[in-house]
């Protein structure tokens, strides 16, 4: 019997599918990378919304993003993002290529990139340089021809500027029980 209590029951989204999206509408994706504690994942999701990130990308290791702790961090942003759940390194690839995605990672650790986030890179790359070899130039937002270039945060050659383009951010586990 609790005063101004409201129950509600939702229909949980229908996953997003990113490669039905056309090429290069996928701008900003959060990858989230073995990340249990349903807060941090939660609030990780907020602040994807909050910075105008396209969707999220949730590899098997991760929590529900519909678990209510989870659904509590992230206010809402769980049926306002679009959210593909349990995509392995293949998958990250083919949406990499198609979207012309570069990865950029951090871990918990801040060192390197944790093992998963490195695999989930190197599979992204290997799409990437697959791409590169294939099809040598694309057209940017800008409507002018641009070579496909893809190194590194800061792995630019001499004399040639890094440009930051479509990014996918891989966040790596949390450390969670």
């Amino acid at each position: 019997d609790a005063e101004g209590a409201v129950a509600a029951e939702v229909a949980l989204p229908a996953e997003a599918d990113f490669g039905a999206w056309r090429p290069g509408a996928l701008q900003r994706l959060l990858v989230l990378d073995g990340v249990q504690d349903p807060g941090n994942l939660g609030t990780l999701l907020r602040s994807a919304v909050a910075f105008g990130w396209d969707g999220a990308f949730l590899t098997p290791g991760c929590c529900s993003p519909f678990n209510d702790k989870a659904l509590k961090a992230a206010r809402g942003a769980a049926f306002r993002l679009p959210l593909c759940l349990g995509g392995g390194p293949q998958r990250l690839a083919a949406l990499a290529q198609h979207h012309r995605l570069q990865c950029l990672a951090a871990d918990l650790q801040g060192e390197e990139a944790s093992e998963a986030a490195a695999r989930l890179r190197a599979a992204a790359d290997a799409a990437a340089d697959a791409a590169d070899a294939g099809g040598g130039e694309s057209v940017g937002d800008d409507g002018a021809p641009h070579p496909h270039h893809h190194h590194g945060p800061g792995a630019a050659p001499e004399g040639e500027e890094e440009a930051v383009g479509p990014s996918a951010g891989i966040a790596g586990g949390d450390g969670g029980p």
